[in-house]
C-alpha cells in the first residue's frame, strides 16, 4: 500500500481508503474521482497542490480501489463517507472537488454538508434524470459471461480537479427553480452511444450492467497498454488525444485503471445505478458556493447537463468553455486555478 494511503472502518463495517498529499499544513480539499476511478485520480506531481496551498486528499469511493462496496447506495450516500474521512483526518472545515462521475457526489456534499463544506467545484458533471430509469424486473445475480471482443467504451477517468478557463464565459447569478432532472431524451442528447448505452444496460439489470462494465474495464486496460491515445475511442478530438499521450498521464492512467477494479467493477456498477435513480437530495438545497464548469463539445457529459445544473444551483459561478471537451487543456494552470478558488473563493 502507498505510504500516503489511509483507511478507516465505518460503523457498518466497511473500509474507506484515501490518499493524502499536497501541503500537510495547507487548506484541506477532498477530491472525488470520476466513473470509473480511484484515489490515484489526481495529478501525479503533488508539488502542484502544495504550491496552491492545499492539502489534497483523494478517496476511493465505495466499491473502488481499497474501499468496500456499498451495494444499493445513492448519490447522497457519498456525503456520509466523505464526512467520515474528513472526521478521521481532523478537518473541521474543508472544500470538495468532483469531476465527471464525481460531480453528482460533490453536489451531494454541497447540499448535505453545508455546515462543514465551504466551497465545491463541480466539473463536467451529469445532471439527474427527471424520472427514475425504467429498470427490468430483478433477476438472480449471476457471474457475468465472458466475451471474446470487449464492448466499445468511450468514457474515461478524468483528473477530478481540472477545470478549463481559457476562452470561457463567466456567469453568476441565482438559479431558477424548475424540474428535478432532464427528460430522458434531453439526458441522452449529444451523448456518445457508448456512454448512452450504460442507461440501457442499467435498465436491463445489474447482471447485464456488470457484464458490460467488465468488458469496458478490459478494453481500458488494453488501450492504455497498447494505444493510450485511443483510450476515449476513435472519435476523440485531437486535443484529448494529445492530453492522453502525455507521458505522466499515461503512467497515471495505467495505475488508475488497474487499481479502480482491484476488487471488480462493483464501484462502477453502483455509480451508474445511482446516477439514473433519484439522487437523494435537491439541487435547490445547496447554499455553499459552487464553481460549475463544463465544455460545450463534451460528449461524455453533454452541455445540456451542465446548463441544467447551472440553472438550478443557487448562486453558482458558471464557466462554460466554447469548444471544451471532457479532458483538460492545460492541467497545471487549471489545477492551480481550481484550488485557488477552493481555498480562497477567488478565480
Amino acid at each position: 500500500m502507498d505510504e500516503r494511503t489511509g483507511t478507516l472502518t465505518t460503523p457498518d463495517g466497511r473500509v474507506l481508503a484515501w490518499l493524502d498529499g499536497g501541503d500537510p499544513a495547507g487548506y484541506p480539499v477532498i477530491g472525488l474521482h470520476g466513473t470509473p476511478g480511484c484515489r490515484f485520480s489526481r495529478w501525479p506531481d503533488d508539488a502542484l497542490y502544495a504550491a496552491a496551498g492545499v492539502r489534497y486528499v483523494t478517496t476511493d469511493r465505495a466499491g473502488y480501489g481499497r474501499s468496500t462496496r456499498r451495494r444499493g447506495r445513492s448519490v447522497a450516500d457519498e456525503a456520509t463517507d466523505v464526512l467520515a474521512v474528513a472526521d478521521a483526518l481532523g478537518f473541521e472545515r474543508f472544500a470538495i472537488v468532483g469531476g465527471s462521475g464525481g460531480g453528482p457526489h460533490a453536489l451531494a456534499c454541497a447540499a448535505l454538508l453545508g455546515g462543514r463544506v465551504e466551497r465545491v467545484a463541480c466539473q463536467s458533471s451529469l445532471a439527474p434524470l427527471a424520472e427514475p430509469a425504467r429498470f427490468a424486473k430483478p433477476a438472480r445475480f449471476a457471474e457475468p459471461a465472458r466475451f471474446a471482443e470487449p464492448a466499445r467504451f468511450a468514457e474515461t477517468v478524468r483528473f477530478a480537479e481540472t477545470v478549463r478557463f481559457a476562452g470561457t464565459a463567466r456567469l453568476a447569478g441565482t438559479a431558477q427553480s424548475g424540474g428535478r432532472g432532464l427528460a430522458r431524451a434531453e439526458w441522452l442528447a449529444g451523448m456518445e452511444p457508448e456512454i448512452a448505452d450504460e442507461l440501457t444496460w442499467a435498465e436491463a439489470g445489474e447482471a447485464v450492467l456488470t457484464r458490460e462494465l467488465e468488458q469496458a474495464q478490459q478494453l481500458m486496460a488494453k488501450r492504455i497498454a497498447e494505444d493510450p491515445g485511443a483510450l476515449m475511442g476513435d472519435g476523440a478530438p485531437a486535443a484529448d488525444v494529445e492530453y492522453l499521450l502525455r507521458p505522466e498521464v499515461i503512467t497515471s492512467f495505467r495505475r488508475i485503471i488497474a487499481e479502480q477494479a482491484r476488487h471488480g467493477v462493483g464501484g462502477s456498477v453502483d455509480d451508474t445505478l445511482a446516477f439514473v435513480r433519484a439522487w437523494g437530495f435537491d439541487l435547490a438545497d445547496i447554499t455553499v458556493p459552487v464553481l460549475l464548469t463544463y465544455g460545450d463539445a463534451d460528449t461524455s457529459c453533454p452541455v445540456g447537463h451542465g446548463r441544467f445544473l447551472a440553472a438550478r444551483i443557487p448562486g453558482a459561478t458558471v464557466v462554460e468553455t466554447a469548444g471544451g471537451g471532457h479532458l483538460p487543456g492545460d492541467p497545471h494552470e487549471e489545477i492551480t486555478a481550481t484550488h485557488r478558488w477552493l481555498r480562497t473563493g477567488s478565480l
